[in-house]
């Protein structure tokens, strides 16, 4: 959960992502999901529900895996999906809906 400049500044940093549309955290929150690194393309990893449920949100996610009989091209990869919701300032849990 990023709550702050700060925070998202560190993020885009980190992951290498810049943001599509601009981001007042005085009204916003960001959810952003990210998975580990792969050697190989073909991973993803996608936000499903967002849900608030006493006083917590729950983010539910899926990872998705390549087949293994794909032959992807060896390529580092590191899925991640990012959303905007209004601020809301409550705890969040994240649950994995379809793990690999």
């Amino acid at each position: 959960m990023i709550r702050t400049q700060d925070e998202w500044d560190a993020f885009t940093e980190d992951t290498g992502t810049t943001a599509s549309v601009p981001i007042d955290f005085s009204l916003y929150e960001v959810i952003a999901v990210v998975d580990v690194r792969y050697a190989t393309s073909g991973y993803a990893i996608e936000i499903t529900s967002i849900s608030k449920i006493d006083n917590t949100i729950t983010v539910k996610f899926k990872k998705i895996a390549p087949s293994e009989d794909e032959g992807l091209p060896a390529v580092f990869t590191q899925p991640l999906h990012v959303v905007r919701i209004q601020k809301q300032g409550m705890p969040v849990v994240f649950e994995t809906n379809a793990p690999i």
